[in-house]
């Protein structure tokens, strides 16, 4: 019984690595500045480069940590691999962020 859920809990484990990390694409931050009361700027290099269309999520954070902004924002496979964009807030932010850059163009979404 006991090696019946280990072998089904390592196999959940091994499905959700698979699922979320595997696509996962290097970046960092490489300056952020908040622009105005309702938009910071941030701008983000790849680390690696992938031979296509790269989206990138972007989220800006308030002084108590709270998400105050967040946006998909897509790398063109032949643009540039250092990004920048002005993300729009619904209150002041204090610092901007990439979560996360994953392989494909997914559509443009904005959250102030």
């Amino acid at each position: 019984m006991l090696l019946a859920a280990l072998i089904a809990g390592s196999a959940i484990a091994w499905k959700l690595y698979s699922t979320y990390s595997a696509d996962v694409i290097g970046v960092h931050v490489t300056a952020f500045s908040v622009v105005s009361e309702h938009q910071v700027h941030v701008q983000f290099q790849l680390t690696e480069d992938p031979s296509s269309a790269v989206t990138c999520i972007v989220r800006a954070r308030s002084r108590d940590g709270t998400e105050v902004g967040r946006a998909n924002v897509v790398v063109p496979a032949d643009g540039s691999r250092i990004t920048s964009y002005i993300l729009t807030t619904r209150k002041k932010a204090v610092t901007g962020e990439v979560l996360r850059c994953t392989p494909g163009e997914q559509v443009q979404t904005h959250s102030p």
